[in-house]
């Protein structure tokens, strides 16, 4: 069985060429709300990869609509204690703008899971 602890994390050089897919499987615990063949899931996973079929099974998958001429800020302070995979589906409008920032203080033991999928229309940033 893995451990949370043995996954890759920012705090290791090498996180982002582990094989994610390889390293979650049955033996990691955490809060399963969807099935893997759950079409949501599937759409999920084309949309953000292990991550976010990940997301898609814990309902944890957030879309952003900024509309067009909108200027949004937006600050996200995740909190982690256990593995909690999110994914954030941004939709920028023509003309739209969103600044966003991740503020990763105060992860405690937890494994950072994020991935945002962001389609800028013309002249949006």
């Amino acid at each position: 069985m893995i451990a949370l602890v043995d996954l890759p994390s920012r705090r290791v050089e090498a996180w982002k060429y582990s094989d994610l897919a390889r390293a979650i499987d049955e033996s990691v615990q955490f809060v399963l709300k969807r099935d893997r063949a759950d079409p949501i899931v599937s759409a999920a996973q084309a949309r953000g990869g292990i991550i976010g079929a990940l997301a898609a099974q814990a309902d944890m998958v957030e879309t952003l609509e900024v509309a067009a001429g909108a200027s949004e800020l937006r600050i996200d302070r995740p909190v982690y204690a256990y593995l909690e995979p999110r994914l954030l589906d941004v939709r920028i409008a023509p003309g739209g703008r969103l600044t966003r920032v991740v503020v990763q203080a105060g992860i405690e033991g937890g494994v950072v899971l994020d991935a945002a999928l962001v389609r800028i229309g013309a002249g949006g940033v």
